[in-house]
């Protein structure tokens, strides 16, 4: 089992869902988790649906991400992001932002 892990990891996105905005953080833990494709470069000026695998994952993300938007409300989701060898059970805050934009945090 591995030790808790306190990091915070946030994205943003622009009112297009454009990806504009990467932590740092964010882009060490896709490294450690077999991802180091996806670096500063490859994430910022992309669409964040063509990082969202599955239709159900796609389609909630969708109605989570309009209800923020419309309400002008935080919501926050408990999800699971297991690997291998342990699991995480983390939460991910979608917040709004000026001009329709989204912050993400996990």
């Amino acid at each position: 089992m591995r030790p808790e892990n306190t990091s915070r990891y946030i994205y943003r996105v622009d009112a297009d869902d454009i990806i504009c905005y990467v932590d740092p953080h964010m882009v060490s833990f896709a490294k450690e988790n077999g991802a180091p494709h996806l670096t500063l470069n490859a994430l910022v000026g992309q669409p964040l649906f063509g990082f969202i695998a599955g239709l159900e994952t796609r389609h909630l993300s969708e109605v989570l991400m309009e209800r923020v938007r419309e309400y002008q409300r935080v919501v926050e989701v408990p999800f699971r992001c297991d690997a291998p060898a342990y699991r995480r059970f983390m939460r991910l805050r979608i917040s709004p932002l000026a001009d329709s934009g989204l912050q993400f945090e996990s």
